[in-house]
This record gives structure tokens, sequence and C-alpha cells, in this order.
């Protein structure tokens, strides 16, 4: 269970990454105004090899029997991260493109997954491989 998660969000954020490094503007069509702005580029595309970083280092720790549990606290961390980025730009900036709701979601749902796998962990439970 605990290898599953962890190269299951690897495996989306590896494809959210790189579409983000690639093809910003194709895969977020709403992005387009940003296409004259090689500022605003520059930092999308970063964000993009940062998801694709976090992927190939939670692929790694999954690899590591005494690393998993750190891996996965990891994880949670930069999805509480990333949701708490959302949520503060939709009350202050308003509601996003439907591809940041649904990003918003699958954090959300790779949060609480993640604390499922954590206590179960630390209640004894070891909560699965």
């Amino acid at each position: 269970m605990k290898k599953f998660y962890i190269r299951s969000i690897g495996i989306i954020v590896l494809l959210t990454g790189s579409l983000y490094f690639l093809v910003p503007l194709k895969f977020v069509p709403s992005l387009s105004t940003c296409s004259h702005n090689p500022d605003l580029l520059n930092i999308i595309r970063c964000y993009g090899a940062l998801y694709i970083a976090l992927a190939v280092i939670a692929y790694y720790l999954s690899t590591k029997p005494e690393w998993i549990m750190r891996c996965i606290s990891g994880i949670v961390i930069i999805m509480i991260a990333f949701l708490a980025g959302r949520i503060f730009s939709m009350i202050v900036d308003g509601i996003p493109d439907k591809a940041f709701i649904v990003s918003a979601i699958v954090e959300m749902v790779y949060a609480v997954w993640g604390i499922i796998i954590i206590k179960g962990y630390t209640s004894g439970g070891k909560a699965g491989n």
C-alpha cells in the first residue's frame, strides 16, 4: 500500500510536471495570456521541473524500505503546501480554471491518504507495504 501510494503520486506528478515543463500552454489553455511573457512561462516551466524532480525522488525513495515513511511524510507536506497555495489563491485571486480545481482535489486526496498511512504506521499497524 505504501509503495503504491508513493509510486501512484509519482506517476501523476511526473505526468503533470512533464506537461507543465514541455507544453504548458496546451496543458492549461487559460495560460495562453502568458504566451507573450517569458518571465511567467519561465516560472511555469520551473514548477514543471520541480514536479519532475519530486517524482524522481519519490520513486527512488520507494525502493528504500528504511525511507518509505519519511517519503510519505514529505509527500503529505508537499501536497498540503500545494493545496494551501491553491486555496489562498482562490480566496485572493478568484476561482481558477477547472484543471487547477482538479489538481486541488487530487492534492487533498493524496494528503489525506498519506495521513491515514502515517497514522496506521505510527499506531503500530504498519499500514501495509
